[in-house]
């Protein structure tokens, strides 16, 4: 095996291992008060229908996963969500979505880039597809900056970690 293909292997087990480790560790009806004492700040907290909150925990601007435990009005946890999945993203994201909407379902963004010319805002995430050649993707929100409303999405092989496009990262 060569150095590279050594180094995508180490990182993808890394992910694999980590990521099993990585999640919040909540459970449905778990309370806000307890997770508090155990768990490190969320990233941001944001309001959800009905009175309930999402706490959100990305692991960007190179992580892949974005985890979201979401309280009902009551203060305890429904669900516990690992949001970067290409399943979730397609369920997710529709046009017309303001920026408020995407950040919510999403998290912060590992990249955000304005283009004026192009009158684009691009929001970036990196996720990890494993049953794909380069498993490391990237997702490019396009949002329109006239209407602030995302206009398209792209999910694309993520070029920091591909060796065949010049990428470096294991």
């Amino acid at each position: 095996m060569s150095l590279p293909s050594s180094l995508l292997a180490l990182a993808i087990a890394a992910i694999v291992v980590g990521g099993c480790a990585a999640p919040p560790r909540a459970q449905p009806g778990d309370t806000a008060a307890q997770l508090a004492t155990r768990l490190p700040p969320p990233d941001a907290k944001v309001p959800l229908p009905g009175g309930g909150e999402r706490w959100q925990y990305p692991t960007g601007p190179m992580g892949v996963e974005a985890y979201m435990i979401d309280f009902a009005s009551d203060g305890r946890v429904l669900r516990v969500t690992q949001v970067l999945t290409v399943e979730n993203l397609y369920a997710t994201l529709q046009p017309g979505m303001s920026y408020e909407e995407v950040r919510a379902a999403l998290g912060r963004p590992a990249i955000e880039m304005r283009f004026p010319n192009l009158a684009q805002d691009v929001w970036t995430w990196r996720f990890f597809d494993i049953g794909d050649l380069n498993p490391f993707r990237q997702l490019d929100v396009f949002f329109s900056v006239q209407t602030g409303r995302l206009a398209y999405y792209t999910m694309t092989p993520d070029r920091a970690f591909d060796p065949s496009a010049g990428g470096d990262r294991p």
